[in-house]
């Protein structure tokens, strides 16, 4: 093994630990090849620099063995730009079969919005554990929640056949943990408070039934704007991207962050920020809002998980924990950080395999929830790919 194959070996390690400066640094320092362009690609596009990732991937030669790894990657990275066309045109060129998926997003999503927007919690006892807002969705009242698992719009199927939207089978999607059919079609309208965006992509989804029979927004929807979801004071802030003058409206509404911290965006949605538990640092947590997993306890109240994972990882890191008598839950003794915020005393899930183990080759501890976020008034800066948590109680 020469000298560039350990860099790129150094490289991949940290790309998979979740170590993007590390990654980066070593990729820069080793000869110039496909497999060096290929880590600083995915660096590029995890970062949210999607036109420096495109360019990458054009330095790329047609021989490289892994170039079929990439293919989703461009074509989200156009879908990130807003670029359509070119995304449906790379699909077909390299035969995947979500060409078909794309050829039905025939309309950019269009998002007005007029200076910046509060909108309040909806009066319902289910957002205190999945914030909602009054909306519409084609003209139809309904209360929508905010999840940032999701992508755009999620709803049952008969809801949405209800709002008139049209839908046509779909790829196997997520629902937690469990594989579920999907249905795709365009919502013409998705009304939030005084914000109205116009042919939103729509996943109907059979598993949203029952309890759990909620309209969804999710990350490509808050991804337009930047974003406060402030839950002690229960409003949701909302501002146009890259206008300076509504950023410091928006952040002159807050206090000054207790916590600043970098996320990673893969995919179309997931976000990825770097925590720890207990001794153990440097873990990956999918950041997703939407986990509603009640847990009844003695006294009569309710508590809500914050955080899922796998049992081998609890005993690897050496996790303190107290069974609850609960099937897959525990009480956590040890802390929860995100960044340099620390929490203690809550229930988490265990499962044999957690959720997911890796997003794109990087590394997945954990899933970190509302109870955990709930504390704060979130910022998510999609311009910066930052986070900022502050201390509103």
């Amino acid at each position: 093994m020469n000298s560039t194959d350990d860099e790129l070996a150094i490289a991949w390690k940290a790309w998979g630990e979740g170590d993007l400066e590390l990654a980066v640094r070593v990729a820069r320092d080793a000869t110039p090849g496909d497999e060096r362009t290929h880590v600083l690609m995915l660096a590029a596009y995890v970062k949210g620099d999607y036109a420096r990732a495109l360019e990458r991937y054009e330095g790329i030669g047609a021989g490289y063995e892994r170039l079929a790894e990439l293919d989703d990657v461009v074509v989200e990275a156009h879908l990130h730009l807003g670029d359509r066309t070119d995304a449906l045109a790379f699909a077909r060129q390299r035969g995947l079969a979500r060409a078909k998926y794309l050829a039905m997003r025939t309309q950019p999503m269009q998002v007005a919005l007029d200076g910046g927007a509060v909108i309040a919690f909806a009066d319902a006892p289910i957002v205190d554990y999945i914030p909602g807002f009054a909306g519409s969705v084609n003209g139809h009242a309904v209360t929508a929640h905010v999840d940032t698992g999701g992508t755009f719009l999620h709803m049952n199927p008969a809801k949405a056949e209800r709002f008139g939207i049209q839908l046509v089978e779909g790829p196997e999607g997520k629902h937690g943990a469990k594989t579920v059919p999907t249905l795709l079609g365009i919502a013409e309208t998705f009304q939030l408070g005084p914000v109205l965006l116009k042919h939103v992509p729509v996943i109907g989804m059979p598993s949203l039934q029952g309890p759990e029979d909620f309209v969804v927004f999710g990350t490509n929807v808050l991804e337009c704007f930047l974003v406060t979801l402030d839950y002690p004071n229960r409003r949701l802030l909302l501002s146009p991207r890259e206008d300076a003058d509504a950023r410091s409206a928006h952040l002159a509404q807050l206090p000054e962050p207790r916590e600043e911290m970098e996320f990673l965006l893969w995919s179309d949605h997931y976000m990825i920020a770097r925590g720890g538990m207990g001794e153990s640092d440097g873990l990956n947590f999918f950041m997703d809002s939407g986990l509603v997993s009640l847990h009844p306890q003695p006294d009569g109240s309710v508590r809500q998980a914050a955080l899922i994972v796998a049992r081998k990882d609890l005993t690897r890191w050496g996790s303190a924990y107290s069974e609850t008598g609960q099937d897959g839950v525990v009480e956590l003794r040890d802390a929860i950080r995100l960044g340099g915020l620390a929490q203690r005393g809550h229930l988490i899930l265990v499962r044999e395999r957690g959720i997911v183990s890796d997003m794109g080759g990087i590394r997945i501890d954990g899933l970190l929830s509302h109870a955990f976020v709930k504390e704060y008034a979130w910022t998510m800066d999609f311009d910066a790919r930052r986070y900022l948590f502050h201390a509103v109680r």
